[in-house]
């Protein structure tokens, strides 16, 4: 049977009670291979504050079998919070970016905050991501960049406890170095799709094997939408754990 894995991005302290929402609409079993891909300050250059509880939500899907992703720090490059109005973080004080990453941005709106950063601006926001998740008492699965631009050195990535790194084309176990290759779709969650929606809907429903990336949409209800349920229809549901071999590890 084709096979789907079904991710939900850029999750915050803003939106996480709408996740919550698409969650409990889904069975128990579905419910718990659904990956979830967070941002610890999105959009912003602190923590967010305790009472917002999004650290301890975090905590309990963890605990409910859910694979956390770290999705980047900020999900914004340091140029995003000028254009916000937004006094940068202090680790992008001294960061140097590649001309190709100041190209990308322009594309993503500044979104792709891993892309063509320095060695040592990369590790300081891995550094600063995961103590803000072991503040709030968790341990990420995997690692993935936003928008799937740039990445971290695969050592410093075990060294805080990761298990799989995910880029834009496969998947990866750090531990035994198990691939596998899966195209993303990075889908809008739209009940109306357009001809060119309804084509890459189709494309991939001819794969094997493919990651759906949900992203959810700013102040709408989040449900699976018709044309995402065409998507899953007639797939095994997997988790990133059991396709990469990561239940006994």
């Amino acid at each position: 049977m084709k096979k789907i894995i079904l991710a939900i991005h850029d999750i915050h302290h803003g939106n996480f009670n709408r996740i919550e929402t698409l969650l409990t609409s889904l069975d128990e079993v579905k419910r718990r291979k659904v990956a979830l891909m967070f941002v610890p300050r999105y959009h912003q250059a602190e923590r967010p504050t305790e009472e917002e509880g999004f650290g301890q939500w975090l905590k309990e899907k963890e605990e409910q079998g859910h694979a956390l992703f770290l999705h980047g720090c900020h999900h914004l490059t340091g140029k995003g919070f000028v254009e916000k109005g937004i006094e940068p973080p202090k680790v992008y004080a001294e960061a140097t970016r590649t001309r190709g990453g100041h190209w990308v941005n322009k594309i993503v709106c500044q979104e792709a905050e891993w892309l063509g950063l320095d060695r040592s601006t990369r590790e300081k926001l891995l550094k600063q991501g995961m103590s803000d998740c072991h503040h709030w008492g968790i341990q990420p699965l995997g690692f993935v960049a936003p928008t799937w631009h740039g990445t971290v050195d695969n050592k410093s990535l075990i060294k805080h406890g990761l298990k799989v790194k995910e880029t834009r084309l496969m998947i990866k176990n750090l531990i035994t170095s198990k691939k596998e290759f899966g195209l993303p779709l990075s889908w809008p969650n739209k009940s109306e799709n357009g001809c060119f929606w309804k084509g890459v809907n189709w494309f991939y429903r001819q794969l094997p094997f493919y990651r759906l990336a949900l992203h959810p949409q700013e102040g709408e209800e989040f449900i699976l939408a018709p044309s995402t349920q065409q998507l899953i229809q007639g797939r095994e549901w997997v988790s990133y754990q059991e396709i990469l071999s990561l239940a006994d590890q």
